[in-house]
């Protein structure tokens, strides 16, 4: 898989990705579990409410059982009160759940795959920038031709000036090469690996 590389002077030129990484045939179903648990390992679970049994009072009978011409009841906070309890409420629960290591490195494989064979990943170099600023990574994106559109940069995780001149980019993610997951890469349309990521990238991918 041969992909464009932009170097620091601006000069375009390509280079060839292993076929085993960004030329696989990309697994839909299995990215598709990756997706699933992915969000719904973001879910907070949270969600509660009390039933009657946890709802403050209602320990005296409203009234007697019997000869009141009213229908029977037991406490004030049962569901059909105002201020009851739920009937059937949420309670705190945890979402979370994983999928196989090989699955995973499937998803990620697939989506890379993806993006490369529309020609959206790219390698840059990693850009010596001595006092971080947001115009020079604008500059930098700008040169690249992505600039305004959704881009994942994935770096060596050591240029703190680098990180800090896109992180406040609109539209851009910045992360360390070893962090990436199938669902940033998908979020992103433009996928952007710096060389020292690239060989980062390699040495946990297998």
């Amino acid at each position: 898989m041969n992909v464009r590389y932009f170097d620091s002077k601006g000069k375009v030129s390509k280079v060839e990705l292993p076929d085993e990484i960004f030329g696989v045939v990309p697994n839909e179903s299995v990215v598709y579990e990756y997706v699933r648990m992915y969000l719904a390992n973001q879910r907070q679970g949270n969600a509660s409410a009390k039933t009657k049994g946890n709802v403050h009072g209602g320990g005296a009978k409203p009234w007697r059982q019997k000869h009141t011409g009213r229908a029977r009841q037991g406490s004030r906070r049962s569901p059909l009160w105002k201020g009851g309890g739920v009937v059937f409420p949420p309670i705190p629960r945890d979402y979370a759940y994983s999928i196989s290591k090989k699955k995973k490195r499937i998803a990620l494989k697939s989506a890379l795959s993806h993006r490369a064979k529309a020609d959206n990943v790219l390698i840059i170099d990693e850009f010596k920038i001595d006092v971080p600023k947001t115009k020079e990574g604008e500059r930098i994106l700008k040169e690249i031709g992505v600039y305004k559109e959704k881009s994942l940069i994935l770096y060596s995780g050591n240029n703190e000036n680098f990180y800090r001149s896109f992180r406040n980019i609109p539209n851009v993610a910045i992360m360390p090469a070893n962090l990436i997951n199938p669902y940033i890469v998908l979020w992103a349309k433009n996928v952007l690996f710096t060389r020292d990521g690239l060989t980062k990238f390699k040495e946990v991918i297998h």
